[in-house]
């Protein structure tokens, strides 16, 4: 059995590519490094399949959604020539919208997770300790992972639905996620915010208004979890 964490510094600041890719992209420093990192995780895959190792699980993620000026003068938000890599998302790194907290998530496995699949389930990154432990075999104390939750079939593309409910955190508030509906919690006496993803997956439009009733819901369940940790 083999594991491996890979956390590349490659994307994140300060950005240094390699001679072999800088200039390569045509999207300035932070499309070099990414190029980088592509390659990386391209000879890990290599070296694996070379030495056997065939019937690895690989899931690519992040901490969080993207920034591309964050406080070096590297002249990334100039050469990124008006890419939004948060697309589709509205807001990004720090921020409490989908570009900040809904994250990559690739996940392959030869012959248990069906390539090209794309998956509409709810998983937090915290629910990885009890998916993998299932999936290995591995017994997990009662009192262990306390907000883990076990999803191996959203994992393995068998499950569209994952989590019931999911507290997002950024910009200094928090948020939950129940399905496609996000209720963002207001601060500094501003309102709640609620959005439907399905119909509004920018977060464009504000719906609280006319949802008077799932706003309290939400809000009540979020301050009841929030109590319970």
């Amino acid at each position: 059995p083999i594991f491996l964490y890979f956390c590349t510094n490659d994307i994140h600041v300060p950005r240094d590519p390699h001679g072999r890719f800088r200039g390569k992209s045509g999207l300035g420093i932070r499309g070099d490094v990414t190029l980088q990192m592509d390659d990386c995780l391209g000879r890990i895959r290599t070296a694996l399949t070379e030495n056997g190792y065939n019937d690895c699980l690989f899931i690519f993620t992040s901490d969080n959604g993207p920034v591309i000026s964050d406080g070096y003068l590297d002249g990334a938000d100039v050469d990124c020539k008006g890419h939004n890599p948060a697309a589709p998302y509205s807001g990004g790194k720090y921020g409490i919208l989908e570009g900040g907290t809904r994250l990559p998530f690739i996940v392959s496995w030869p012959g248990h997770v069906p390539a090209g699949k794309q998956s509409t389930a709810l998983m937090s990154q915290v629910d990885l300790a009890r998916t993998l432990a299932a999936i290995t075999g591995v017994e997990v104390p009662a009192d262990a992972l306390p907000d883990s939750e076990s999803h191996a079939q959203a994992l393995l593309g068998q499950d569209s639905t994952g989590r019931a409910e999911i507290v997002e955190s950024g910009g200094g508030t928090l948020a939950l996620r129940q399905g496609n509906w996000k209720l963002v919690q207001g601060r500094n006496n501003q309102p709640h915010r609620l959005y439907d993803l399905s119909k509004d997956i920018a977060e464009k439009q504000d719906v609280a208004k006319h949802y008077p009733d799932r706003v309290q819901a939400m809000h009540s369940r979020l301050q009841e979890i929030i109590k319970s940790k």
